[in-house]
């Protein structure tokens, strides 16, 4: 008895191990977790492109690209350009290995629930890309958003996987977006404090708040206050490249809407500055407290900008 439970319970965990080995080297990419049987939502139709836009897009869509991350919505690969981001969004495709673990094993219930968590709906997230698309182009860095199908209007392209391997994609079929590429903000922040650029410093940190107030200057909300993940640099200047959070909220266009929403997203700022720059600390606070007292939102030249130096 005990050896015919052995082999099939070995054979399990030897099952196990080779898939997660495998999604270990592949940073769990498959075609099938990016293609989907959704059918087009008028809910997510977009402003049609103009000429000058659909010849500036051609070059950047026929390039190579190759894999670069995963987030929790997307796998992201970068172009041959080094400049050029596209992100495909990740399916609710449940593994048949998690759906058979789910039903054997004395936790499966637990199992279960988390991976229903883990393979959420999207359709949020379009309504969120939309919204970045139409209202926030410029500071989310989109370039192009897909997510109604279409027939031959996009090309196929090539994209290689973690480990090498080639595979087409059909863009026409696939949701994706296109993006600039960006550096994490952190990083730009504190190689400028590590150089005693503090001039740079704060001008990061003032990009920032800025970019606060122009959202909440539309009434736009972002629910996701993880500045870590989703604010980077783009040739000086602050941009969330992570757009699956927004919500229209009005709230934030009144002076207590966009003072909670700048407040909401500096926390973690200023428990960071306070670790890493104490001296940048009171400037940080002053600029909190000015952009969450006006709109100013249109000057992006620093020599006129009055914010507070």
């Amino acid at each position: 008895m005990k050896k015919k439970l052995f082999f099939p319970l070995y054979s399990l965990l030897i099952f196990v191990f080779l898939s997660l080995i495998c999604a270990r080297l592949t940073g769990g990419f498959r075609l099938s977790h990016i293609a989907s049987n959704l059918d087009s939502n008028t809910n997510w139709n977009l402003p049609d492109l103009t000429d000058q836009q659909q010849k500036e897009l051609k070059p950047l869509l026929l390039q190579e690209f190759s894999y670069f991350d995963r987030g929790e919505q997307c796998y992201v690969f970068l172009g041959e350009d080094q400049t050029t981001i596209i992100k495909f969004f990740i399916h609710d495709h449940c593994a048949k290995w998690e759906e058979f673990l789910s039903s054997c094993l004395p936790f499966g219930g637990t199992l279960k629930k988390w991976f229903a968590w883990k393979q959420r709906d999207l359709l949020p997230v379009f309504a969120s890309a939309k919204i970045a698309y139409v209202h926030l182009k410029d500071p989310s860095a989109l370039l192009y958003l897909h997510v109604n199908k279409t027939e031959k209007k996009l090309p196929c392209i090539t994209i290689k996987d973690k480990i090498g391997v080639e595979h087409t994609v059909d863009l026409n079929k696939t949701e994706f977006l296109l993006q600039k590429r960006a550096d994490p903000f952190f990083e730009k922040l504190s190689l400028a404090i590590q150089e005693k650029d503090f001039s740079l410093a704060k001008q990061y940190i003032r990009s920032f708040l800025r970019l606060l107030s122009s959202r909440c200057s539309v009434g736009i909300e972002n629910v996701d206050f993880s500045i870590k993940r989703n604010l980077a640099i783009l040739h000086g200047e602050a941009v969330e490249i992570d757009i699956g959070s927004y919500k229209m909220n009005p709230h934030l266009t009144t002076a207590s809407g966009r003072k909670q929403e700048i407040l909401f997203h500096t926390k973690r700022l200023k428990r960071w500055m306070a670790k890493h720059s104490p001296e940048l600390c009171d400037y940080l606070d002053a600029q909190i407290l000015f952009w969450s007292r006006h709109q100013k939102t249109t000057c992006q030249d620093l020599e006129i900008d009055q914010s507070p130096l």
